[in-house]
C-alpha cells in the first residue's frame, strides 16, 4: 500500500507539470508586468555638446586671409594739394591752411572690387630741399600718384622729371602710377588744360584724373584706381598695369594714422681738409595731428 501511494503522488505531480507549459523554469526570475497607471521613468537628458564655432562672415574671411598691403607714394611740387588729397581720402576733411609738408605717413584700409587692401600712403615733401630722399621713397613704393595744380603751369612742368626719376629708380617703365590734375574747383583760374594733362598721361601710358580735394571730387576714385593698378601688377602672370580709365567703386573704411617724419642729417668731414665727404639722413617719426598741402 505504501508503494502504491507513492506511485500515485508521482503521477499526480507529473500531471500538474504537464498542465502548466508556460510556467517559468525553476530558478528563473519572472518579469513582473507594469502596473496599470504607472508613469514610465524618463531617460536622463544627453550631455550637452560643445557649441560650434560660428562661421566667419565674408568680410572676416577676407580679412583673415591674404589682405594685400601696398605702399603708395604721392609726388608733386609744393602747394599742389598732395596733403589735401591724402587727408581728404583718409579722414574726409579738407585742410584750409597751407602748411608745407616734410614727410607725412598715413595708413588706410580700402575695399576695391570686393577685394580689401591696406594702403600705406607717403605724402612727400614738395620742396627741392628734400628731393635727394625721393630715391628711397620710390625704391620702396609700389604705386605712385603724381599731382600737379591746374592753376599752376610750372607745377605741371615739375611733375615730368619726377616721373623720369621713378623710371630710373624702378628700371622699367610700366610702373603703377596715375597723373592727377588737382584743384578743379578753381576752373576760372586754370592754367593747364584737360587736353594737356590727358596727352601727357597717354604718353606715359597711365590713367589721368582731375580732382578737387576741397570738394572731394574724384578723390576716392583716385585711390581706388591706383589700387586696381597695383592689383593688376601683383598678378602672378600679369605684366605691369596698362593705362585704364578711372572707374568708381572704391570703398574706404577705417581710421587713418598720420605720422610726420623729421629728417636729421649728419655730415661726415675729412680730418685733413675739414670738407664734407658724405651725408647720412635719418628719419624720426612723431605723431602728426594734421598735414599740409
Amino acid at each position: 500500500p505504501f508503494l502504491l501511494l507513492l506511485l500515485l503522488l508521482l503521477l499526480l505531480g507529473a500531471a500538474r507539470r504537464r498542465g502548466s507549459p508556460g510556467a517559468a523554469p525553476q530558478g528563473a526570475a519572472a518579469a513582473s508586468p507594469p502596473r496599470r497607471g504607472a508613469v514610465p521613468r524618463p531617460l536622463p537628458p544627453p550631455a550637452p555638446s560643445p557649441p560650434a564655432a560660428a562661421a566667419p562672415s565674408g568680410r572676416r574671411r577676407r580679412e583673415a586671409g591674404a589682405m594685400r598691403e601696398y605702399k603708395v607714394v604721392v609726388l608733386g611740387s609744393g602747394g599742389v594739394g598732395k596733403s589735401a588729397l591724402t587727408v581728404q581720402f583718409v579722414t574726409g576733411s579738407f585742410i584750409e591752411k597751407y602748411d608745407p609738408t616734410i614727410e607725412d605717413f598715413y595708413r588706410k584700409e580700402i575695399e576695391v572690387d570686393s577685394s580689401p587692401s591696406v594702403l600705406e600712403i607717403l605724402d612727400t615733401a614738395g620742396t627741392e630741399q628734400f628731393a635727394s630722399m625721393r630715391d628711397l621713397y620710390i625704391k620702396n613704393g609700389q604705386g605712385f600718384i603724381l599731382v600737379y595744380s591746374l592753376v599752376n603751369q610750372q607745377s605741371f612742368q615739375d611733375i615730368k622729371p619726377m616721373r623720369d626719376q621713378i623710371i630710373r629708380v624702378k628700371r622699367y617703365e610700366r610702373v603703377p602710377m596715375i597723373l592727377v590734375g588737382n584743384k578743379v574747383d578753381l576752373e576760372g583760374e586754370r592754367e593747364v588744360s584737360f587736353g594737356e594733362g590727358k596727352a601727357l598721361a597717354e604718353e606715359w601710358s597711365c590713367p589721368f584724373m582731375e580732382t578737387s580735394a576741397k570738394n572731394k571730387a574724384s578723390v576716392d576714385e583716385l585711390f581706388a584706381e591706383i589700387v586696381r593698378q597695383m592689383n593688376y601688377a601683383a598678378q602672378p602672370n600679369g605684366d605691369e598695369p596698362a593705362a585704364a580709365a578711372p572707374r568708381p567703386g572704391g570703398h574706404a573704411r577705417g581710421d587713418g594714422i598720420g605720422k610726420k617724419f623729421i629728417v636729421v642729417e649728419m655730415w661726415l668731414f675729412s680730418a685733413s681738409t675739414f670738407r664734407p665727404v658724405s651725408v647720412m639722413a635719418y628719419f624720426l617719426s612723431v605723431s602728426a595731428a594734421g598735414a599740409g598741402a
